[in-house]
């Protein structure tokens, strides 16, 4: 679907075609908000077409124990944190890098876990993902992400597949009726008939 034709299947769902009860900005308000909420929640099975590859070796807040790569520090910035590997930019080697939930973190911040390059770890916070342990010199991180969703407008179109636009439609309705709350039920829903 087009974002002009999830606009208009908007209106008949809230029985509203000529937008009389919600103007196309409040509309286009509760089509972002489902899609920041879809980007967010969903399986990343479903959101593979947004895989970005990236890397970095300077840029980044380090201390003894661990380097800080800043969520805002790519363009687009950093929605959800895939993976990442450190990989020494000289002789080639690559160590894959594990990810750690953040209830997790307490033991690498106490060197329980992974002290050694060669088999880093990373944890995803709100505002920035922690690499353990802090990045050697001459070593670069790639990593994999989910960019933050680029706000739809007229004009322009939402990236995520085809498949998924009439849940953002159904999504987007139940938010407009005051109903957000039952988001969660339609996205469980949906996953169970994929």
């Amino acid at each position: 679907m087009t974002i002009t034709q999830m606009l208009t299947a908007l209106g008949y769902r809230l029985n509203d075609p000529n937008s009389v009860r919600f103007v196309a900005a409040e509309r286009y308000v509760a089509l972002n908000d489902t899609i920041d909420h879809l980007t967010r929640t969903l399986p990343l099975g479903l959101l593979s077409e947004l895989e970005t590859p990236a890397s970095v070796s300077t840029g980044l807040g380090s201390n003894s124990r661990y380097s800080e790569l800043s969520k805002t520090t790519p363009t687009p910035n950093i929605l959800r944190f895939i993976s990442g590997l450190y990989r020494n930019s000289i002789s080639s080697a690559i160590y894959p890098c594990d990810s750690l939930n953040i209830q997790d973190e307490w033991k690498t911040e106490n060197n329980l876990v992974y002290k050694d390059y060669r088999s880093p770890v990373s944890i995803e916070l709100k505002t920035s993902v922690r690499f353990y342990p802090s990045l050697p010199s001459g070593y670069v991180i790639d990593y994999v992400y989910i960019p933050e969703p680029t706000r739809i407008t007229s004009g322009v179109e939402t990236v995520l597949a085809t498949d998924l636009h009439p849940l953002i439609v159904e999504c987007a309705e139940a938010i407009l009726k005051g109903a957000s709350f039952e988001m969660d039920n339609i996205i469980n829903k949906f996953l169970r008939k994929s």
